[in-house]
């Protein structure tokens, strides 16, 4: 009787175990459920708010690449019209050739050239780098290259007088204007006498070619805009046949190549003087090939633009 009763005992006291462990095992169960639930509350709210998210990216990507393509319209556009600036068919003249080569770094440059007719006598060129790239540079380029009309009625310039020139451009395209500084080489020449007068502002100096010798053209102003010249130099040539003006931006003479080294005045005036028997438009071809050829494969940092005059008087 007494092993019966020691047995109910000890099966009362595995029945209240077993009941203690069930309980801890359902309670750990309904914890883990617990967790459960939240956690897939959680990652349900993680699901939506990243589909939200991902909504809003796709809208504000779909927006930016709509702004890209207004903006890459208008850089097209601007960039047209800057182009429309450039010169076209320039006659063939009995006593000049005149050539040019116009290559900006980016789809919009600071540079500009022109060679126009002013009359039956003479002709007007002038060479522009405004500091910089982009629609600003260009911008200004355009504005200058307005005021340069030498149709333009509403100013009183001679453009027979460079250095009269210069006095309008300094008054009329002070730095506080536009913020933006340039150089310039405005020129007049003369078709029947072959006299050539340019005053340059800052500028790259020409290089005067003559039979096997090339030198540069050393008088120079000041920049303009700055109200730090009073007066103006002014340079006259007589282009004889076979001679040649050519007149570049720094963007020839200060592009580099991979070792860090610039093309230079030096080497300018080397080549020059070995290539001296092409003609203007061989000779342009012959530099903008040597210039990429020392750059290799670098981009260009600075536009490159060149204009040539060779006289057949």
């Amino acid at each position: 009787m007494k092993s019966a009763n020691h047995f109910l005992e000890h099966l009362q006291d595995s029945a209240e175990e077993l009941e203690d462990r069930l309980l801890l095992e359902a309670i750990e169960s309904v914890a883990i459920t617990s967790d459960l639930l939240q956690n897939n509350e959680l990652l349900i709210k993680i699901v939506n708010d990243y589909a939200i998210l991902e909504k809003k990216y796709f809208e504000l990507n779909r927006n930016l690449i709509e702004k890209q393509e207004k903006i890459k319209e208008d850089l097209e556009a601007a960039s047209a019209i800057q182009r429309a600036l450039l010169p076209v068919n320039i006659p063939q003249l009995e006593h000049f050739d005149f050539v040019w080569n116009y290559i900006p770094c980016e789809e919009m440059g600071g540079d500009l050239v022109n060679i126009i007719p002013h009359n039956s006598d003479n002709w007007i060129f002038y060479i522009i780098d405004v500091t910089g790239h982009g629609p600003k540079a260009a911008m200004v380029t355009v504005a200058l290259s307005q005021f340069l009309n030498s149709s333009n009625t509403q100013t009183s310039v001679d453009f027979l007088d460079p250095k009269a020139v210069f006095a309008a451009l300094e008054i009329n395209f002070p730095f506080t204007r536009f913020e933006s500084l340039y150089t310039i080489i405005y020129g007049v020449i003369n078709l029947h006498s072959g006299e050539v007068k340019f005053c340059n502002s800052a500028h790259p100096k020409p290089v005067l070619i003559s039979d096997n010798h090339s030198e540069f053209l050393e008088r120079h102003d000041p920049m303009l805009g700055l109200g730090i010249c009073p007066d103006f130099t002014e340079t006259k040539i007589v282009l004889t046949k076979g001679q040649k003006l050519v007149l570049c931006t720094d963007g020839l003479t200060e592009c580099t190549n991979k070792n860090g080294e610039q093309f230079g005045e030096e080497k300018l005036l080397d080549f020059l003087k070995e290539n001296h028997r092409l003609s203007c438009s061989e000779l342009s071809e012959a530099l903008q090939k040597s210039m990429e050829e020392f750059a290799v494969s670098l981009p260009l940092q600075d536009d490159f633009t060149c204009l040539m005059i060779e006289g057949k008087l």
